[in-house]
């Protein structure tokens, strides 16, 4: 939350409070009651707009999903007789790009539709790694693949035709099945350095870090690990350096295949309560890592390119999740950054080596002022009550009240501290609009607390009759109302309370 309201410190955009909904399961209005009691205000209009493409994104893909659930149905149902004479659809992770034997093909009155292959290039779903996309053609039909599910061994490819349709396609046996290359070589890339950044956590942060969960995608990598505190930038910043390092050493990827028992003595590490075949594929990346793992990886550690670490964040007690881009996401990260370096540098009037020190320079200087003009503003009401406000005697008491306009908190605390600190009984409130917010500040000083006043309590009468809530201590009070209180209502109310106690 912090980064994401550097460009407006008041308020935190609608995308963060929706990702602490969506992902942590924060209501809005807790979310805003927080926020509230810090000082910031919530980007509604920004958080609706991202519940609602959510939702649009949750409706297609349930469309999708029955559609092509409908075809995958009715193929398997349609199927069955056939499979006691064929074989296992093949999975050849050696290429992207293959001829196949069409087994079988269905498909809805949307062209949603469910194929069958002899041979398939497509990986499907498992062990954190997304499953593939791409496409399946000939001459008479083409089809969009968007899923792939194992069914029993027999891979169904589910997705949509684009030219032709199922009845084509049984026509036409001998077909082309091409994986999206792009997106898994960014898989790939992902998942190699999910097994780099395993072992570097556990060089960093000691054995007995184990993996609790991952996800690899096109986008990033997610790694969940158990470790009993957050890690210190100075420990994610060795992680980057060390998993770069092994990235720049250009080592080849092995996978050898061998039965589980003879794997573990080779030292790879296994994921606990995992359940593994007789035979398993042992990933190795140099003398660095070695882990057992049934997803696709590159060739090379230079394939994957530039690494960075994203995110650190606990999740659950004693566990932790990091997320780091490779390949293209990290470049464009790199180019973002310089571009953001170079801007900020010239904001700011300073070379870029020395962005930094300019900008704590910057920072040290605001802070100055920001206390120079508190003192300004201090002495701006000091000894000048009558100067600002609406004065009048309510039973021996001196009533000050003033509606400020557009302000901000430190305006209307110096205000209220000079009627606070007043030698005579006073009572003061004052409202103003602070960040689009109708703000409500009151005091009270010695003499009048002495006099039975509490403005405290006096507060939370008063604006519990204006849409609001607040309250506060005999002398001081704060809180807020509906922006469309008039503030005339709201001192007339005030001061026939204040009638009625003093």
């Amino acid at each position: 939350i912090y980064h994401s309201v550097v460009k407006n410190p008041k308020i935190i955009p609608g995308n963060t409070v929706f990702m602490l909904y969506d992902t942590y399961g924060f209501p809005y209005d807790l979310t805003e009651v927080m926020a509230e009691e810090r000082g910031y205000t919530l980007d509604e209009t920004g958080f609706n707009q991202a519940m609602e493409e959510q939702r649009k994104k949750s409706r297609a893909a349930a469309t999708f999903s029955a559609d092509a659930a409908d075809a995958a149905l009715i193929l398997l149902e349609k199927f069955k007789p056939l499979m006691e004479n064929l074989s296992e659809t093949i999975f050849n992770r050696d290429t992207l790009t293959l001829e196949t034997e069409l087994i079988f093909a269905n498909s809805t009155d949307t062209d949603d539709g469910a194929l069958i292959l002899k041979e398939s290039p497509f990986y499907v779903e498992s062990g954190g790694q997304v499953g593939d996309i791409g496409k399946i053609y000939a001459d008479s039909f083409e089809f969009e693949v968007h899923m792939v599910m194992n069914h029993q061994n027999y891979y169904i490819h589910l997705g949509k035709f684009i030219n032709g349709n199922s009845g084509d396609a049984n026509n036409d046996k001998s077909v082309t099945a091409e994986v999206n290359a792009d997106r898994r070589w960014s898989i790939m890339r992902n998942h190699t350095v999910t097994h780099l950044t395993h072992a570097a956590l556990r060089q960093v942060l000691g054995p007995h870090i184990k993996q609790s969960g991952s996800y690899v995608g096109p986008d990033r990598m997610r790694f969940d690990f158990s470790h009993h505190q957050p890690m210190t930038d100075e420990e994610i910043e060795r992680i980057e350096q060390i998993v770069n390092s092994e990235i720049l050493k250009a080592t080849d990827v092995n996978t050898d295949v061998m039965d589980i028992e003879n794997a573990k003595k080779t030292g790879a590490m296994a994921l606990f309560g995992e359940k593994y075949d007789d035979n398993v594929r042992v990933v190795s990346v140099g003398t660095f890592s070695k882990e057992l793992c049934g997803g696709t990886h590159v060739n090379n550690s230079s394939q994957i390119g530039p690494f960075f670490i994203t995110l650190e964040t606990g999740i659950a007690s004693g566990v932790r999740r990091i997320e780091a881009i490779t390949g293209e996401e990290a470049i464009k990260f790199m180019i973002d950054a310089q571009k953001n370096r170079k801007e900020a540098a010239s904001i700011i009037g300073r070379p870029e080596p020395e962005l930094l020190e300019g900008i704590q320079a910057l920072k040290e200087q605001n802070s100055q002022l920001q206390k120079e003009l508190k003192k300004v503003k201090a002495n701006m009401f000091a000894g000048a009550g009558t100067s600002v406000g609406n004065e009048e005697e309510i039973n021996g008491l001196i009533f000050y009240t003033h509606f400020f306009g557009e302000t901000d908190r430190d305006t209307m605390a110096s205000w209220i501290d000079s009627k606070k600190e007043a030698n005579d009984p006073v009572v003061a409130v004052a409202l103003g609009l602070v960040d689009d917010k109708m703000t409500y500040v009151g005091a009270a000083s010695k003499a009048a607390t002495e006099s039975r006043i509490h403005i405290g309590n006096l507060t939370k009468e008063l604006l519990a009759q204006f849409g609001g809530r607040g309250g506060g201590k005999p002398n001081f009070a704060q809180g807020s109302v509906d922006n469309e209180s008039k503030p005339e209502e709201l001192f007339e109310t005030a001061k026939n309370i204040i009638a009625k106690d003093a």
